[in-house]
């Protein structure tokens, strides 16, 4: 004969889905079970079950099909198992349990297709959690990825205060331009049923306004402190062609300018040329006045065809063949400021149209 079972503790279930009732015996192996739910209240219990279910199998579990029960409602369990010969055992203690509809998500500032571009360093994800019968958010928290996936920032548990209500925000701070991020939420309800979102893409590209491009700052969140660093470099080089600085932009023109001695970019950079229409070379750096210095030569040049232009970047080493970028066609006599940069030795180009640079 088969030993009273146990049945394991029915974690909350939304009663749209099927769930599945394990449980486990000492003794003999089963050969079938029958399983009773019964509907149950704060103020009484009824008599009859409103599901039963008899399977023959030697697995440990039953399944409760979708719809056969109702959400927020409460219930208990108890099973019979039988043994080769059809002899029951003890019927098991009750084990209860309740029934929620699945709680949701919905995010502000975030589309979930991955095409939201960020144009600021930092930003709220506002969180909407919804759940039909309002059972209330125990705890959450949130993680940001980098673009291999890898977690940059978590927030660890976080509770939410009763003035928040059903509203989450989640500051992403630090964002990095030219980079693509992913988000997530794990919220956990009142009654452990934990909703994972899944991961969020989105990128970041912004310029950093002419007044503060001298001063950069970065929060360390961990140490408690901002960092500040300048990109300011005095140029002692010598220069030809006339050429004016207006509210700190070189305005070339009416000519050429070029610095040959004294000016030197080894890292990541972004240059800034902001002019209109035609066809001209508007920049060229190389590594020295002398082609055979090994280096990138970069060439930005605006090329015109019939009546709109569109600009090409070329970046050559000097020994193998270069590789050139093209930008969309654009109408020639309107003002756009392209931009070229360098990061982690890859080249990017882009053009805006309007504003400043």
């Amino acid at each position: 004969m088969v030993n009273r079972p146990t049945i394991n503790k029915i974690d909350v279930f939304d009663a749209s889905m099927p769930a599945d009732i394990e449980f486990c015996w000492q003794g003999i192996q089963p050969y079938a079970s029958r399983l009773y739910i019964y509907e149950s209240d704060a103020s009484s219990e009824s008599s009859q079950p409103v599901f039963t279910q008899y399977c023959e199998s030697i697995r440990l579990r039953q399944q409760i099909p979708a719809n056969t029960l109702k959400n927020s409602h409460s219930y208990y369990a108890v099973i019979i198992l039988y043994d080769s010969v059809g002899n029951p055992s003890e019927i098991s203690y009750r084990q209860y349990f309740s029934c929620y509809s699945a709680p949701a998500l919905t995010f502000t500032g975030l589309e979930t297709d991955g095409s939201t571009i960020l144009n600021v360093s930092g930003f709220n994800v506002t969180v909407t959690y919804s759940q039909a019968e309002n059972r209330p958010i125990s705890e959450y928290s949130y993680t940001l990825y980098d673009s291999y996936k890898t977690p940059v920032y978590s927030s660890g548990s976080k509770y939410q205060s009763a003035g928040d209500g059903n509203i989450i925000t989640c500051p992403l701070r630090s964002l990095i331009s030219d980079c693509t991020y992913y988000f997530s939420i794990d919220v956990i309800s009142i009654d452990n049923v934990c909703i994972h979102s899944p991961l969020i893409e989105f990128s970041v590209y912004y310029s950093t306004p002419a007044s503060c491009s001298a001063l950069n700052a970065v929060c360390d969140r961990d140490a408690g402190y901002v960092k500040y660093s300048t990109n300011i470099i005095d140029v002692q080089g010598h220069s030809s062609g006339e050429y004016v600085i207006d509210n700190g932009i070189l305005n070339i023109i009416s000519g050429t300018v070029y610095y040959n001695t004294g000016f030197s970019i080894t890292s990541d950079f972004t240059f800034a040329v902001r002019f209109m229409g035609g066809t001209s070379v508007c920049l060229y750096s190389s590594p020295d006045t002398d082609s055979s210095v090994a280096g990138s030569r970069i060439t930005l040049s605006s090329l015109e065809y019939e009546g709109r232009i569109h600009y090409r970047l070329s970046i050559s080493d000097g020994v193998l063949p270069p590789v050139i970028l093209y930008s969309d066609f654009y109408d020639k006599d309107a003002m756009r400021t392209v931009y070229v940069r360098r990061k982690n030795n890859l080249y990017s180009l882009y053009v805006a149209t309007g504003g400043e640079i």
